[in-house]
C-alpha cells in the first residue's frame, strides 16, 4: 500500500516538474520525459524488490510457525499429569505407566499460546524458543526409542520365564514318574535310565533359559541406564523454560506467579534427578548381579 502511495506522489510530482521545466525552458520535452521515465523505472524496480522481500519474510515466518506448531504437537503428546517441566514428563514416560498426559496448568497454558509470540518482532525470542523445543524433542525421540526397546526386552523375558516354568513342571512330573517306577516290585531299569536322561535334558534347558534371561536383564538394564542418562544429560532446562514463560507472560498477558512456578519446576527437577540417579544405581547393581549369576 505504501508503494502505491509513493507511485501516486511521484506521478503527481513528475507532472508538476514537467510543467515547471517546460515553463522555465530548462530542457526539451524529450529530455524531461526521459528523466521522469528513468525515475519511474527506478521507483517501480524498488517497489517490486520491496514487495518480493516482504513476501519472502512472510513465507519464512509461516514456515517458522509451522515448525513451532509441529514441535508443540510432538512435545505435548508425551507429557503426563504430575510433571512440572517438559523434560521431567519425558523422563517419567520411561516407566510406561500411561500414554496420556498434560503439564501443570500454568505451563500448559503458556505452551498452548506460544505461537502467538510469532506475532511480535522479537526474532531472538522466537529463535530461542524453537531451539529449546527442538532440544526437548530430540530427547523425547531418543527416550521413546529406548522405551520401545525396553518393551521388547520385557516381552522376551516374559516368554523365557513362561518357558522355564513349563520346563520345570515337566521335570517335576518326570521325577514323580521315576520315583514311582523305582518303588515298584519290578523296576524297569531301562525306563528309569531314559527318565534320568530326560530329567538331565530339561535341567540343561532350564540352565540355558536362565542364562538367556540373565542376558536380557543385562541388556534391559543397560538400555534403561542409557535412557535415564539421556534425560539427565539434557541438562537443567528449568531456566530456559522459565525464560520462555517470562517472554510469553509479557507478550500475551498470561497471569501467574513466575517465581512460584519456577520454584515448583526446580523442585520437580530435583525429584526427577534423585529418582533417575537411584534408578541408574539400581540398574547398575542389577547388571553386576546378573553377570555374577551367569559366571556362577
Amino acid at each position: 500500500m505504501a508503494n502505491k502511495y509513493q507511485m501516486a506522489l511521484y506521478g503527481a510530482g513528475a507532472l508538476v516538474a514537467l510543467w515547471v521545466i517546460k515553463w522555465l525552458g530548462l530542457a526539451s520535452d524529450t529530455v524531461a520525459g526521459a528523466l521522469i521515465g528513468m525515475g519511474g523505472v527506478y521507483l517501480t524496480t524498488r517497489s517490486n524488490a520491496q514487495e518480493k522481500a516482504a513476501d519472502r519474510e512472510a513465507e519464512e515466518r509461516r514456515v517458522d510457525k509451522d515448525r513451532v506448531m509441529q514441535l508443540k504437537r510432538d512435545i505435548l503428546l508425551p507429557t503426563m499429569d504430575g510433571c512440572t517441566t517438559v523434560s521431567q514428563c519425558i523422563g517419567l514416560m520411561l516407566d510406561g505407566t500411561t500414554e496420556k498426559a498434560k503439564l501443570n496448568e500454568d505451563y500448559s497454558n503458556a505452551l498452548s499460546h506460544m505461537t502467538k509470540v510469532l506475532l511480535i518482532a522479537d526474532v531472538a525470542t522466537v529463535a530461542a524458543m524453537m531451539n529449546y523445543l527442538q532440544k526437548i524433542r530430540e530427547v523425547w525421540v531418543l527416550v521413546s526409542a529406548e522405551r520401545f526397546a525396553l518393551d521388547q526386552l520385557r516381552a522376551q523375558n516374559v516368554q523365557l520365564e513362561t518357558a522355564f516354568t513349563r520346563e520345570n513342571e515337566t521335570q517335576q512330573e518326570l521325577f514323580a514318574s521315576q520315583r514311582a517306577r523305582i518303588s515298584g516290585d519290578r523296576p524297569d531299569v531301562a525306563a528309569i535310565d531314559r527318565m534320568t536322561q530326560l530329567i538331565a535334558a530339561h535341567e540343561q534347558s532350564k540352565r540355558g533359559l536362565v542364562e538367556r534371561s540373565n542376558q536380557i536383564r543385562i541388556a534391559y538394564s543397560e538400555r534403561e541406564i542409557q535412557a535415564f542418562k539421556a534425560v539427565l544429560d539434557a541438562g537443567d532446562t528449568v531456566d530456559m523454560e522459565v525464560e520462555l514463560l517470562r517472554c510469553l507472560r509479557k507478550e500475551i498477558g498470561l497471569d501467574f506467579d513466575l517465581a512460584e512456578t519456577r520454584a515448583r519446576m526446580a523442585a520437580g527437577r530435583e525429584r526427577m534427578v534423585a529418582t533417575f540417579t537411584a534408578r541408574v544405581e539400581e540398574a547398575t547393581a542389577g547388571i553386576a548381579a546378573a553377570r555374577q549369576t551367569s559366571a556362577g
